[in-house]
């Protein structure tokens, strides 16, 4: 199944990474939550001129149907509290 994520608002040209996990208890970091815990995959992106960042991706064979994933960006901006921003957590239900 194709999806896509659309960040929007971030520091332009700024380093980020998208966090994946499966649920837990989510853990502060950088003056906010981080949801994705543990994460098992982490891709790295920079945010575009007009401060956002549009993926695009097909689900993964193998990953069994009914699996819960958390996703969240990690961006870097010095304005931020602690230098890091995070967005909103996403959680997606495999099909």
């Amino acid at each position: 199944q194709p999806g896509s994520l659309l960040l929007q608002r971030a520091l332009p040209g700024a380093p980020s990474a998208l966090l994946i996990g499966v649920p837990g208890v989510p853990v502060p970091f950088k003056g906010g939550l981080l949801y994705p815990v543990p994460p098992v995959l982490q891709i790295g992106v920079v945010v575009g001129p007009g401060g956002t960042v549009s993926l695009n991706f097909t689900w993964p064979a193998g990953i069994p149907a009914d699996t819960i994933l958390r996703m969240q960006f990690a961006i870097a901006d010095p304005a931020a509290v602690h230098g890091v921003a995070l967005s909103n957590a996403l959680e997606a239900l495999v099909p």
